[in-house]
């Protein structure tokens, strides 16, 4: 059909499955982040200097896209995939950005996504959220202990661009 003929769609024996020509608007969107290379370049010094892997993490539409990482060797081991969509409230990286949102859009992001519990540890209430957020806002980091995924620790930082897009940069490690 046009979707085959147009790349999205492979025909495989009576199945079909993704192409790759959804790379190629991802990757437009990717460099369409006016602050895409020196992040990048940023996000390589950290790695290299901690010696751990380091996420570039963005918001869109009130979730958290892992959009870049940089590693420190072929084999990394580390939370996260490329493309993943998070939860904000479930790490640090997420919880930065929202600590730097006003106070009516994180209700908003809560409102139409909630706050579902991932570990006995994610923060599931709004006012506890809220209280965090101003913690975090205060010492200009967040830090998660088991709130994703039980053995996992992450640190993170948030930042905005020139237009106005929330942004962090997060490490992620196994306890």
């Amino acid at each position: 059909g046009t979707l085959e003929a147009m790349g999205y769609v492979i025909k495989q024996d009576e199945t079909y499955r993704l192409g790759l020509r959804f790379l190629t608007h991802g990757m437009a969107a990717k460099y369409s982040i006016h602050v895409s290379e020196i992040v990048q370049q940023s996000l390589a010094t950290l790695a290299r200097e901690i010696s751990q892997p380091a996420w570039w993490i963005v918001e869109e539409f009130g979730r958290g896209i892992f959009l870049e990482k940089a590693g420190v060797g072929n084999g990394d081991e580390s939370y996260g995939t490329l493309g993943k969509r998070s939860n904000l409230h479930t790490h640090a990286p997420g919880k930065a950005i929202l600590s730097r949102l006003p106070r009516d859009e994180v209700r908003k992001i809560v409102d139409y996504h909630g706050l579902p519990m991932y570990t006995t540890e994610t923060t599931t209430d709004e006012a506890t959220l809220m209280r965090e957020l101003e913690t975090i806002r205060s010492q200009g980091f967040a830090v998660s202990v088991g709130e994703a995924a039980l053995a996992v620790r992450s640190v993170g930082v948030a930042f905005e661009d020139p237009d106005g897009r929330h942004h962090s940069i997060g490490v992620f490690g196994y306890t």
